[in-house]
């Protein structure tokens, strides 16, 4: 569970367990976050309010997609788009992983005491005096993304893919990953004495030069966007589901168009000289 509810005796007991142990201890207000999604359908979302947690433990921060790498990820498949001929079919699939920051487990040295609010109170959902203890990143703690990106990069790195293929973090571009054959030459690596790759660090240069590469996924916190073969694409988003939940993979078309970071994404036919 992401959240245990405790009355106040049990939380009294696990505030001097956690000082015994000299664990720091937060105490956390929450609310209630309402929205209505572009499709229409009502969500409501707890998230703890973090602004007002003044001792940050861990890292704050991380690295994801933007704008301009997006802009370069469409125009690299659009570029391979007109050499389907040799590289077979090429598409932009998209999907988003549900609830993305509760995958990664709080470490295990700290207190987390989330009050709930009062609403749950006011309807009799929660009985007076019961708190929280968070036991994984949930929204709105200032180390949920760095927690979930720790997450998510561990995931990607071990994820099985068919073909005997890998995903690859870019080492200098944040947010984009390849696909590309294990042991491939445009990985950055140690050598042994014949020459032979034996341990891969990475991409270490633009991935446009490497015909290796199948594929590109581009990854903003919890949304992913995926370029390039096809057969590859929907296997490498396939994996992706079978490790999270996530939202139905939608794909660009004429008929379908995409958002993402905010941009709609749109295909159309373009006469050729």
């Amino acid at each position: 569970p992401c959240l245990v509810a405790v009355d106040p005796a049990q939380r009294e007991g696990m505030e001097k367990d956690a000082k015994k142990k000299s664990h720091p201890i937060q105490r956390i207000p929450s609310k209630l976050i309402f929205v209505v999604k572009t499709t229409g359908k009502y969500k409501t979302r707890l998230v703890a309010c973090g602004n007002f947690c003044y001792e940050v433990i861990g890292q704050t921060t991380t690295s994801d997609l933007d704008g301009a790498i997006l802009r370069y990820l469409i125009s690299w498949v659009a570029g391979r788009k007109s050499q389907q001929a040799q590289l077979g079919e090429q598409v932009v699939l998209q999907l988003d992983i549900s609830s993305a920051f509760t995958n990664s487990e709080l470490p295990s040295n700290r207190l987390v005491i989330i009050q709930p609010p009062n609403m749950l109170f006011s309807l009799g959902f929660l009985k007076p005096g019961t708190v929280w203890i968070a036991k994984r990143a949930i929204y709105g703690l200032k180390e949920s993304p760095a927690l979930w990106a720790e997450t998510r990069t561990k995931e990607l790195s071990s994820m099985n893919l068919p073909d005997h293929l890998s995903l690859v973090p870019l080492k200098t571009t944040d947010g984009i990953w390849a696909v590309i054959p294990k042991g491939s030459e445009c990985l950055r690596g140690e050598r042994d004495e014949n020459g032979e790759i034996v341990s891969d660090e990475g991409v270490f240069h633009h991935p446009v030069y490497f015909p290796d590469v199948r594929a590109l996924l581009g990854i903003y916190v919890d949304d992913v966007i995926g370029v390039g073969s096809s057969k590859v694409v929907h296997s490498t988003m396939g994996a992706i589901q079978k490790t999270w939940r996530t939202s139905p993979v939608e794909q660009l078309t004429h008929e379908n168009d995409l958002q993402f970071l905010g941009m709609w994404l749109k295909l159309k036919w373009c006469a050729q000289r």
